[in-house]
């Protein structure tokens, strides 16, 4: 017999439906989740590679023999500079105020599941499969580098 013929509890939950009900939850509990996570999806791999590029240009304009007067190697270098604080400034910003509203959504999903627990029948919580599905969403629930908090943030 079947995992859904056994348990009338069971769902087949997999990436997608699990990341569309963590994104509700943080539409729902904190607006300014999704602005603050655009920005950390944009930005966090842009701080990744920037040395990267920034030495592979030096490499090439020492190897091909550029020249560029002072001025605008000044002027470039400036302006790559001020452009990169910016970013990691921004990328700073975002990661500071994510991780507390992550958290902050986590725990109140967490008083949701604890208060369908105390509200629902006792019948039911004596219940082996009500047992499992209650061991599964406090698993999800459960620290910062699992469940919805590391979907949220990683």
């Amino acid at each position: 017999m079947s995992e859904e013929k056994k348990n009338p509890y069971h769902h087949e939950y997999g990436l997608l439906s699990n990341a569309r009900l963590v994104l509700q939850a943080a539409a729902k509990y904190d607006k300014a989740l999704f602005p603050l996570n655009f920005i950390l999806i944009v930005i966090s791999p842009i701080m990744d590679y920037q040395w990267s590029f920034i030495t592979k240009y030096i490499i090439d304009l020492a190897t091909k023999k550029i020249t560029l007067q002072p001025v605008t190697l000044i002027i470039a270098a400036v302006s790559v500079a001020v452009f990169l604080l910016a970013l990691n400034m921004l990328n700073m910003y975002a990661s500071s105020e994510t991780w507390w509203r992550v958290t902050h959504t986590r725990f109140k999903l967490k008083s949701e599941m604890n208060l369908k627990t105390m509200t629902m029948d006792y019948y039911h919580l004596e219940n082996q499969h009500v047992l499992d599905c209650h061991q599964k969403a406090d698993n999800s629930c459960n620290g910062d580098n699992n469940g919805i908090q590391a979907l949220l943030t990683d």
